[in-house]
């Protein structure tokens, strides 16, 4: 998976079915040759086997084609389920460029999520993540795990609760 490391998931998906379309032709390539065989009469042995492992083949990429197609709509429902949360990270990334990515943004959440419990950062305006609601659902349960019942009722009322 290292290989895929940066790419979004729109480039993922463009680079799926980018496969699928190669493998299609791929087959239909296959299929002429098995098809001009047939043709022609070829029955020799070599024939047959040459014929036989294209045949073959194009089953591989058959079943390929249908587990990249079943990850591309996986892959398309997970970006429709979650398109607003996708959404909010990056307007995040985009007000507040210091977010980093990938691992280092779960750790600098982590952070925003301590310092605001700690006080350290107020839960005002000025919060970077006070919008967002992943953000207060999440800080919600730390603080009603820590007994933080003020904290609770600010981050109720900050939801509009």
């Amino acid at each position: 998976m290292e290989g895929f490391k940066g790419m979004t998931v729109w480039e993922l998906l463009s680079f799926l079915r980018s496969k699928v379309r190669q493998n299609v032709d791929l087959i239909s390539e296959n299929n002429k040759k098995v098809f001009e065989n047939k043709k022609i009469g070829q029955t020799k042995p070599e024939h047959i086997t040459r014929l036989s492992s294209v045949i073959k083949r194009n089953s591989e990429l058959a079943n390929e084609n249908s587990n990249l197609t079943s990850l591309v709509h996986a892959l398309q429902k997970l970006g429709d389920d979650y398109r607003q949360d996708f959404n909010e990270i990056q307007d995040i990334k985009r007000k507040h460029p210091k977010v980093p990515d990938e691992d280092g943004f779960k750790e600098n959440v982590a952070e925003y999520l301590d310092k605001t419990i700690n006080g350290e950062l107020s839960l005002d305006e000025k919060h970077p993540f006070l919008g967002q609601k992943w953000f207060l659902e999440r800080l919600y349960q730390e603080c009603l795990s820590l007994e933080l019942y003020e904290m609770c009722d600010l981050i109720n009322k900050i939801k509009g609760k």
